[in-house]
C-alpha cells in the first residue's frame, strides 16, 4: 500500500529551529508508516492556517490522491490535515470515492461520525484561539509589529519583516509598474521569471497595495509606523501607486454622467436590448464604445453579437438630428401630440374602469337573483364568494378612478426652456437632465452598427439614417 504523510503547522515561528513541531509530525508519521509497512510516496509539508484550502502541500497530496498514485495520507492528528470542519469532511469524502483512507496517528478516523465530530472540535478550537489571541495581535500591531502573513519576498522575524527570496521580484514589480507598464504585463513578465501560473494578476494587484513594503502596518482597523525601515524605496511606491490609480480611473466602468448621456437611450438594433458603455485603453488613448448588454440567463455571458459603436460620433448624430427639427414650433408640437394621445389614453382607461365596475355589479345582482331562484344550484355560499370578489374589485377601482388625473407634460415650461436657445448646451453642463429632457421626444435610438442609426420618436415612426 502507497502512502503519503502530511505535516502542518500554522506559522513560521513554529516551524522554526526553536520548534520541532514539523520534526515531530513527520518522525511520528514515518513511524506509522513503517510498522504497517507501506510503501511511502510523498512528503508534503505546510506553514499556513488549517482554514485555508489553498495550502500548497495540501493540494499536491489531494492531487496524488485523485492520480491515483496512494492508497493512504498519514497525518499526526486531524487537526493537521484541516482546521475548517465544512472542507475536512467533504475532502475526506472524496478520498474515500478515490478509495485512500485518511489515517490519524493520535485517533481513530474509521467512523464517519467521529469524524465529523472530531473536524466540529477542531473548527471550534480554532476559532477559540483566534478570539484569545485577538487582543494581543491588536496591541503588537499597534505597536508596528507585523502579526500576519508575512507578505510576498518577504521574513517575519519576530513581528519585523525582512527581505527574502524573491524580493528583488517585488522591487521589480513597483519599477514596472512606476513606468507604466499595465498590470497585466507585469504579471506575463512574473511568471516567465518563475514559473508559468505561478502569480496571478489580483496576487501582483496585493503587493502594490500592501503597505507593508513602505513600512506601515495595516491590519483591521489599526495603522501604525512599523518597527522596521521601507522595504521599498517611498518615492518608487508613491509613482507606481499614481499609475496604478491612473489606468484604474481610465478604465473605470462608466456611468450615465457627463459626458455619456446617451447611456439609457441606446438599443441594440439585433436584440432590442439596452446598450451598455465599455472603455477601451491603448497607447493611442481612451475609446468608449456602447454595446448590447444582453446576458445569457444560464451561462451569464454576452450572447448578443451587436456591434461596438463609438459613443462620441453616435451622439453627434443625435444632436444633428435634432438640430434639424423646425425650431420651438416643431418640438411643442410633438410634445401637445404627446400630451394628447396620454390624456386620450387616460380618458380611454377611465371609461373602460366605469364599464368594469357596472359589469361586476351586475354580475352580483345576477348570482343574488339566481339564489332566491334556485337556491338549492346557488347557495348562499357562491352568493358570498362572489359577493366578496366583486367588492375587490370594485374596490381598487374606485380608488384608481379617485386618483387625481395628472399630467407631468408641462409644455408651456418646455416652450420658454427652450425659446432660451442654449438648451442644447445643458449636455455639456448637466448631461442627466438633458437625458431626461431628450425622452419627452425620443423613446429610444437603435444603433445597428457604426454610422447605421435610427430615432423613435415618441409620436412618430423611425428617423432612419445610413
Amino acid at each position: 500500500m502507497k502512502a503519503a504523510i502530511y505535516v502542518r503547522v500554522s506559522t513560521d515561528e513554529q516551524a522554526g529551529p526553536s520548534h520541532v513541531s514539523l520534526a515531530v509530525q513527520e518522525q511520528r508519521c514515518r513511524a506509522y508508516v513503517a510498522d504497517h509497512g507501506w510503501l511511502l510516496v510523498a512528503v508534503e509539508r505546510d506553514t499556513e492556517s488549517g482554514l485555508r484550502p489553498d495550502r500548497p502541500g495540501y493540494q499536491r497530496v489531494l492531487k496524488l490522491a485523485r492520480d491515483g498514485a496512494i492508497d493512504t495520507v498519514v497525518v499526526f492528528a486531524a487537526s493537521r490535515f484541516g482546521r475548517k470542519a465544512s472542507e475536512v469532511l467533504v475532502r475526506v469524502e472524496e478520498l474515500r470515492a478515490l478509495g485512500v483512507e485518511l489515517v490519524s496517528t493520535a485517533e481513530d478516523l474509521s467512523s464517519f461520525l467521529m469524524l465529523g465530530i472530531q473536524a466540529v472540535i477542531n473548527e471550534e478550537e480554532t476559532r477559540r484561539i483566534l478570539e484569545r489571541t485577538m487582543p494581543a495581535k491588536r496591541a503588537k500591531a499597534q505597536q508596528g509589529y507585523w502579526v500576519a502573513r508575512a507578505p510576498f519576498g518577504t521574513v517575519n522575524r519576530g513581528g519585523v519583516l525582512q527581505p527574502a527570496e524573491y524580493f528583488d521580484l517585488v522591487r521589480r514589480i513597483y519599477e514596472l509598474c512606476a513606468d507604466g507598464v499595465s498590470v497585466s504585463d507585469i504579471t506575463r513578465r512574473v511568471n516567465a521569471a518563475l514559473y508559468p501560473g505561478s502569480m496571478h494578476y489580483a496576487n501582483v494587484l496585493k503587493i502594490l497595495r500592501n503597505d507593508a513594503y513602505a513600512g506601515v502596518v495595516r491590519w483591521s482597523d489599526v495603522v501604525a509606523p512599523a518597527q522596521w525601515e521601507p522595504l521599498v524605496d517611498p518615492q518608487l511606491i508613491a509613482r507606481a501607486r499614481d499609475q496604478l490609480t491612473r489606468r484604474y480611473v481610465e478604465r473605470r466602468q462608466l456611468t450615465r454622467s457627463y459626458p455619456y448621456w446617451i447611456l439609457g437611450l441606446a438599443f441594440c438594433g439585433r436584440c432590442g436590448h439596452r446598450m451598455t458603455a465599455k472603455v477601451h485603453v491603448s497607447r493611442w488613448g481612451t475609446f468608449p464604445y456602447v454595446v448590447c448588454g444582453r446576458r445569457d440567463p444560464v451561462t451569464l455571458l454576452r450572447p448578443c453579437t451587436g456591434k461596438y459603436v463609438r459613443i462620441e460620433p453616435l451622439q453627434d448624430w443625435v444632436i444633428a438630428q435634432l438640430e434639424g427639427i423646425d425650431g420651438v414650433d416643431g418640438y411643442i408640437a410633438r410634445l401637445r401630440d404627446r400630451a394628447d394621445a396620454q390624456a386620450a389614453a387616460r380618458d380611454a382607461r377611465r371609461a373602460g374602469l366605469e364599464a368594469e365596475r357596472q359589469r361586476l355589479l351586475a354580475r352580483l345582482q345576477t348570482v343574488k337573483a339566481a339564489h332566491l331562484d334556485a337556491p338549492e344550484t346557488f347557495t348562499i355560499a357562491d352568493v358570498r364568494k362572489v359577493e366578496a370578489a366583486v367588492r375587490d374589485n370594485v374596490a381598487a377601482i374606485n380608488a384608481e378612478l379617485a386618483a387625481p388625473a395628472t399630467s407631468t407634460l408641462d409644455v408651456e415650461a418646455i416652450r420658454r426652456f427652450l425659446q432660451d436657445g442654449r438648451w442644447l448646451e445643458r449636455r455639456h453642463t448637466d448631461p442627466g437632465a438633458f437625458r431626461d429632457f431628450l425622452r419627452h421626444f425620443i423613446e429610444r435610438v437603435v444603433v445597428k452598427g457604426p454610422g447605421i442609426y435610427a430615432i423613435t420618436w415618441v409620436t412618430e415612426p423611425a428617423l432612419s439614417h445610413k
